[in-house]
C-alpha cells in the first residue's frame, strides 16, 4: 500500500500531537514536583524553552493536519457532531488543548503572572490534551476494521504519547543547558541539579513505555492470528509484505532507548558532565521518531476492511 502526500498528513499530525501532549504532562509534573524544593522561577526558566518548543510542535501538527482534507476551510464544521462523533470531539478538545497551551505560553512570558493560574492552567491544558489522544483512538475503534477494533488500539496510543514525550523532554532539557552554557552560564548551576534528576526519571518512563509498547504489540499479534479472515490478511502482511519494516520498527526504538539509559548511567561516573549526554540524546530520538514513523505507517497499511 502506497501513501499519498494526504495520507502522510494524518500519521505526521498524530504523531506530533501525541508528543506534544507527553512534552507537555512531563514537564508540568517535573515543575510539579521540584516546587517544595526549588524556586518556581527556575523551574520556569528550564521548561520555557521545552514550552515554545512543543507550541511551535502543535502549531505544525494542526497546518499539516489540513493537508488531510479535502476541503480544509470547513474543518470548524466537523465539532457539530460532537455528541456523536469521535472525530468531533477530537477536533474540539484539540481547540481547548491548543488555546489553552497558548494561554499557558503567553503567562509563562509575563510578568509578574499568577504562579496559581499558570499551575492549573498546565494541568487544565494537559487533561484537554489527553482527551484529544483518547479521542484520537477512539476513531479507529470499529468492527469493519479487526485490524483496530481493540483496546491495544487505546493502550498504543497513550503508550506512544509518554514514550515521545520522555524522550523528546530529555533532548529539550539538555538542549536548553547547552544554550545556557553558551550565552546565561550564571544559570547552569540552578539548573543542572534539577535536570539531572529530571533524566533519569525521564529515562525510566521511556523504558517503561517501551516495554509496555512492545507487551501490547505482542498482543495486537495475538488477536491477529486467532482472528477472522479479515485479520489473518493484516497479519499476513504485516509479517510477510512489511516483515522489514515491522522488524526496523521494534528494533530502532530499542537500539534508542538502550543508547540513551547506558550514556544516562554513565552519568553516575566521576567526571562526567551532562553535557556529554547531548548527542546520544539526539542519535536515540532519530531512532525512536523512525520507530514511531513505521509504526504508524504500518498501522494504516496493514489493516483490512471487512464489510461496508
Amino acid at each position: 500500500m502506497n501513501m499519498n502526500l494526504r495520507e502522510w498528513a494524518l500519521p505526521v499530525y498524530t504523531i506530533l500531537m501525541q508528543l506534544s501532549v507527553g512534552v507537555l504532562f512531563l514537564l508540568w509534573l517535573m515543575r510539579t514536583r521540584n516546587r517544595r524544593e526549588v524556586e518556581i522561577q527556575i523551574l520556569d526558566r528550564i521548561i520555557n524553552t521545552p514550552l515554545s518548543i512543543i507550541g511551535f510542535t502543535v502549531f505544525v501538527s494542526i497546518i499539516g493536519s489540513h493537508f488531510h482534507l479535502s476541503r480544509p476551510l470547513h474543518s470548524f464544521l466537523a465539532v457539530l457532531n460532537f455528541r456523536h462523533s469521535w472525530l468531533s470531539r477530537e477536533i474540539a478538545f484539540t481547540v481547548l488543548f491548543i488555546i489553552t497551551l497558548y494561554i499557558l505560553l503567553y503567562l509563562q512570558g509575563s510578568r509578574p503572572a499568577n504562579e496559581r493560574l499558570r499551575s492549573l492552567l498546565g494541568w487544565v491544558s494537559i487533561s484537554f490534551g489527553m482527551a484529544t489522544i483518547y479521542c484520537m483512538s477512539n476513531i479507529y475503534l470499529l468492527p469493519a476494521q479487526a485490524a483496530w477494533d481493540t483496546a491495544a488500539t487505546v493502550i498504543a496510543f497513550f503508550a506512544t504519547t509518554f514514550f515521545l514525550g520522555a524522550v523528546a523532554t530529555t533532548a529539550m532539557l539538555l538542549m536548553d543547558l547547552k544554550y545556557c552554557e553558551v550565552w546565561k552560564p550564571e544559570q547552569v548551576a540552578e539548573r543542572q541539579p534539577v535536570v539531572r534528576r529530571a533524566l533519569f526519571r525521564l529515562v525510566t518512563i521511556a523504558i517503561i513505555t517501551l516495554v509496555v509498547i512492545y507487551i501490547n504489540s505482542y498482543i495486537q499479534i495475538a488477536h491477529l492470528r486467532g482472528g477472522d479472515l479479515s485479520a489473518q490478511m493484516s497479519m499476513q502482511l504485516l509479517t510477510q509484505l512489511y516483515q522489514p519494516l515491522f522488524i526496523l520498527r521494534l528494533l530502532s526504538p530499542l537500539v534508542g532507548i538502550t543508547l540513551l539509559g547506558v550514556s544516562t548511567l554513565q552519568l553516575r561516573s566521576p567526571g562526567k558532565q551532562l553535557g556529554e549526554l547531548l548527542a546520544p540524546a539526539y542519535i536515540s530520538c532519530i531512532l525512536v521518531a523512525v520507530g514511531e514513523i513505521l509504526g504508524r505507517f504500518l498501522f494504516y497499511a496493514t489493516h483490512v476492511r471487512t464489510g461496508i
